[in-house]
């Protein structure tokens, strides 16, 4: 696309400008190129329409033999890079002085890009077809090279083949680094599994046009949102063949609207969050628990004789303890937990991922905190607090109904105290008993790779941990935890290099990186397994290693991402 004409596949329509139907050429030319792009081989058409003789024609630079000939380059590169490029136009130059136009497509001929296989249909004495053709090839290289929207063209696998400068500047490569990536490296990590199912989904199903957001990584590693447009290409026949995809950068527009719905759920006094705000959040945690299984509890927090303080301070002094008790509450409380101001003097804490005895704490940290406190003129507040512990499915209401309930309680009891769920109690209390069966585990459905040596190997991994962890339970020798071990490491050394086979036949992109981790992972339970040998190790310290960074981090994050590249790939 650096010459004036596109060297990307195309849509040739056998129509004339007349409205005729257009006459489908014969094949004319093949020709055989070698790594440098020089003729190889020709056939006896080749030669004529060169024309040349068969010895003269071989050994010729392919590209120069053309009037466009960064087209011919990059119509040799596609094929290098894909396998194959379709419908891209070259003008010959032939001896008398006159053009050929011809319809060129190329494949690989070795998989080792020694040799490229070329053919052309002649299109020189259909010149409307050729001549609209052209015309309408150099609009859309105008539009293309001038427009201020980043452009791309991305083949059914994700390979980017041609991108514009703006959609170079967008990202921070340049055009030439980014038609060597695939989609996959720019997607934002998190969001790959479901962005590449979406991707092969729209190729599969021939989704015509669709606009949607999504986020990426430009060059340094930022994130940056996009609005995208993206259309499918068909060949002649209605097969998909490639993607045109827009993007316009939106992360500025987007910052700008997130800050003006943070400021529309924060409460201007207090700068704690709202009402509204609070009911959003909170019921996105609360399904958030339900998919997950984490803990939650809410606790609500009214002031203690407020109206004393308004009458005997005026409003401006209730108005400096309300902001004074939200900064030494967020003080007190994590930085993972949500404070928002309910209503008056009453407030509520969301804390995620704790049960009724951490939120005790918590609670009792700030009661505490409190009553210690002097606000402007000596002004001291006490607070009755109601804490509950979330049930599944339960709603947001009643939730909040119960630790307001268990608040009025408090109050009646003589405030500055704290009340919890007797309920609550209770059930945290039972679940005790459970402990032990929480640190066996378990394979489940949604763990599964669909392939059946990695699932094989990742339950053996399973299997052989849950060993390990039942001999710390019941204290059998060192010298039997020592064979397991060792058992374990060497299964996960022959795992990673099943794993890494499978990646690079699936053709997976990430695959260099993957097995980085994997030597990293060999190489910290090597370590911990030489060290336990010597008894320099406790279990715990192993078992943390396997628990976390093996299974929960790598086997059920980092290996479900390449979960739906396998899938893709299997026949």
């Amino acid at each position: 696309m650096r010459d004036g004409v596109t060297g990307v596949p195309v849509r040739v329509e056998t129509q004339v400008a007349d409205g005729s139907a257009g006459v489908s050429p014969r094949q004319d030319l093949k020709l055989i190129l070698g790594p440098a792009m020089e003729i190889l081989d020709a056939n006896p058409a080749a030669a004529t329409l060169w024309g040349l003789t068969h010895t003269e024609l071989a050994g010729l630079d392919f590209p120069n033999c053309f009037e466009n000939s960064q087209v011919a380059r990059n119509l040799y590169a596609l094929a290098l890079k894909n396998g194959k490029a379709q419908g891209c136009f070259l003008e010959l130059k032939q001896p008398a002085g006159t053009v050929a136009h011809l319809l060129c497509r190329a494949m690989l001929l070795r998989a080792d890009g020694s040799q490229v296989l070329v053919t052309a249909d002649d299109f020189t004495d259909r010149k409307s077809l050729a001549a609209a053709f052209f015309e309408s090839q150099e609009r859309f290289r105008i539009a293309f090279e001038f427009t201020t929207v980043g452009i791309g063209m991305v083949d059914l696998d994700g390979n980017i083949f041609e991108a514009n400068q703006p959609l170079a500047e967008i990202f921070g490569y340049t055009r030439e680094e980014l038609e060597k990536m695939n989609l996959f490296e720019i997607w934002v990590p998190d969001e790959r599994v479901e962005a590449l199912a979406e991707f092969k989904a729209a190729g599969k199903g021939g989704q015509a046009r669709t606009v949607f957001e999504r986020r990426y990584l430009n060059k340094k590693g930022h994130v940056l949102i996009a609005e995208v447009t993206r259309g499918l290409a068909r060949s002649q026949t209605g097969n998909p063949m490639y993607f045109i995809i827009t993007f316009r950068d939106i992360t500025e527009s987007k910052r700008l609207l997130t800050l003006l719905e943070e400021q529309a759920a924060t409460d201007a006094l207090t700068g704690a969050m709202n009402r509204i705000g609070v009911e959003e959040r909170a019921t996105f945690e609360l399904r958030r628990s339900d998919r997950y299984g984490d803990k939650i509890c809410l606790i609500m927090i009214d002031l203690d004789h407020f109206k004393a303080i308004n009458d005997a301070h005026g409003h401006g002094g209730g108005d400096r303890v309300l902001r004074g008790f939200c900064d030494l509450a967020r003080n007190c409380l994590r930085s993972t937990d949500l404070l928002g101001r309910w209503g008056g003097e009453e407030f509520v804490a969301l804390l995620p991922e704790t049960g009724i005895n951490g939120a005790y704490l918590l609670s009792e940290r700030l009661r505490a905190t409190l009553e210690c406190f002097r606000f402007d003129c000596g002004i001291k507040v006490t607070a009755s607090i109601g804490v509950a512990a979330y049930r599944e499915g339960e709603d947001l209401a009643t939730l909040v109904g119960r630790a307001d309930l268990c608040m009025y309680r408090a109050k009646q009891s003589g405030r500055n105290r704290i009340v919890l769920d007797s309920g609550d109690v209770e059930r945290e209390a039972a679940g005790k008993h459970s402990v032990p069966e929480l640190v066996n585990l378990r394979w489940r459905a949604s763990y599964s790779s669909g392939e059946p040596l990695i699932d094989a190997e990742h339950q053996e991994l399973f299997r052989l941990t849950n060993l390990i962890l039942a001999t710390v339970s019941v204290r059998d020798s060192h010298a039997e935890r020592l064979a397991l071990v060792h058992d374990l490491v060497a299964h996960v050394q022959v795992h990673f290099a099943h794993e890494e086979k499978l990646l690079h036949a699936a053709g997976y992109p990430l695959v260099a990186a993957h097995a980085e981790i994997h030597r990293q992972l060999e190489s910290r339970a090597l370590e911990l397994a030489c060290r336990f040998e010597r008894r320099g190790q406790s279990p715990s310290d192993m078992l943390g290693f396997l628990l976390h960074d093996v299974v929960a981090q790598h086997m059920l994050q980092e290996d479900q991402r390449f979960f739906p590249w396998l899938k893709e790939s299997r026949p």
